[in-house]
């Protein structure tokens, strides 16, 4: 139905493409004044944001042709492989609540997996012993490092919660007991203090950690749970600001379903998890239904310090993730260390089902001025030379690809040293720089 209902925008985006791809092909587009060039831009960009949530990201492309690399500074897809189960030497936990934390729990490099057993009375820690772009986990070692629940134990995140350099563990503990483990080694040898039970004397029965973070952008961790309603088994987000510092955080009034953020009545369990999918500065959130088939993306349309989440329900089966029965939860992981968001979905019956993004953000927009660079002159006839802040972009590679797509020069270093394009053809071309930390920017340049 949805898709029916979209059908004029499908259809006025695949004229807007085939029109573009026509200019590009008969050498016009070059000769379109800049504001008729930013206007078909724009409309193909907005009309790729509101369909990719409706149709499959890989139709789109399809669609675009060469005109994606038009609109590649602009626009953020994701893409995720087929499912996984139990990757990487994983295995089933039998447990039925259960969402893994990904963390350097041992500071050298890759992510290891702390989640809980079965019967919810200990963790389970299973050190990455492969490397950062290939994980391979150890055998399951129970309460490593000094952690030693009491109660039982679900949802553990790893936050550094008084901003000492290393992690420390807090966790939701029976009916809504937040457990909190002090870190009290160091980064490279953790060793955790004896639980501390309800440590800010917060209002926290019958809830569920869902995450820390700065969600309000002023640098220390605020928090979120899913509070559950015993009688009808109805969830709903609740948010803690932290009022205090990064060293010592205290927590706020509790705030239901802040920020945009809703769910429909149902079984809500939510577990889930926050990063930056979209890449555009601000965090957005992952969850699952407790007992349910899907995992729901809330983006965050706000700011990186004054949220707002779009579709207080979220979108079901974002992105190409496909159901998972009995889904519990749902958690963000770079676990190939290719720079994007992998996720996993844990389900009812303790088994973790991973889904890898294999094409994210198709590129970051050149407005983010932590990331910005200069092109100049532009247009040019014979050289051109590019200007960026070196101590904020430490830079891999350079390209300069044509408008359909195809790479013409590459630089791997001397990246300010003026570029040749004498010998290249009149026409539009995209020069494309490649960070250290696998991030991509790029910008047009014309040559005349």
């Amino acid at each position: 139905m949805k898709k029916t209902i979209y059908s004029n925008d499908l259809q006025q985006f695949k004229n807007t493409a085939a029109k573009i791809n026509h200019l590009i092909r008969t050498g016009n587009w070059v000769e379109l004044a800049e504001n008729k060039r930013g206007a078909y831009k724009d409309s193909l960009v907005r009309l790729f944001n509101k369909l990719k949530n409706i149709f499959s990201i890989r139709s789109l492309k399809r669609i675009l042709g060469a005109a994606i690399i038009l609109i590649s500074n602009q626009v953020s897809a994701q893409v995720f492989g087929p499912v996984e189960v139990n990757p990487f030497n994983t295995s089933n936990n039998g447990a039925y609540i259960h969402l893994p934390t990904f963390v350097d729990i041992d500071n050298d490099g890759d992510l290891d997996l702390l989640t809980t057993d079965e019967d919810g009375f200990s963790f389970i820690y299973q050190e990455n012993i492969g490397t950062v772009n290939s994980p391979d986990f150890a055998d399951p070692i129970s309460n490593p490092f000094g952690l030693l629940p009491s109660y039982y134990v679900y949802t553990p995140k790893h936050v550094d919660l008084d901003n000492d350099g290393d992690y420390d563990i807090v966790a939701s503990g029976y009916y809504g007991i937040l457990i909190y483990f002090e870190n009290i080694g160091t980064p490279e040898s953790p060793n955790f203090d004896a639980e501390v039970e309800d440590l800010y004397d917060l209002d926290l029965e019958f809830t569920f950690l869902t995450d820390f973070v700065d969600i309000d952008g002023d640098g220390d961790f605020d928090m979120f749970v899913n509070r559950v309603d015993v009688d009808t088994y109805d969830g709903s987000f609740v948010y803690y600001e932290n009022t205090g510092t990064p060293e010592l955080a205290n927590f706020g009034e509790d705030l239901i379903n802040p920020f945009g953020l809703n769910a429909e009545a149902g079984y809500l369990f939510m577990f889930g998890d926050f990063a930056d999918l979209d890449l555009d500065g601000d965090l957005d959130l992952i969850r699952a239904e407790f007992y349910g088939d899907r995992a729901y993306y809330h983006e965050n349309i706000g700011t990186a310090d004054s949220p707002n989440f779009a579709l207080g329900d979220g979108v079901g089966s974002p992105f190409g993730l496909s159901r998972i029965e009995y889904a519990v939860g749902a958690t963000f992981a770079d676990i190939d260390g290719d720079g994007d968001q992998d996720v996993f979905i844990s389900d009812y019956y303790g088994a973790l089902h991973y889904f890898e993004n294999i094409e994210f953000n198709l590129g970051i927009g050149s407005d983010n001025d932590q990331f910005s660079f200069e092109v100049y002159p532009n247009p040019s006839s014979d050289f051109i030379t590019i200007q960026y802040d070196a101590d904020k972009i430490e830079l891999k590679e350079l390209q300069i690809i044509s408008i359909e797509g195809k790479s013409l020069q590459k630089r791997t270093s001397d990246f300010k040293s003026p570029l040749n394009i004498s010998s290249l053809p009149l026409g539009i071309y995209i020069i494309q720089l490649k960070t250290d930390d696998k991030k991509t920017i790029q910008k047009e340049f014309v040559k005349h």
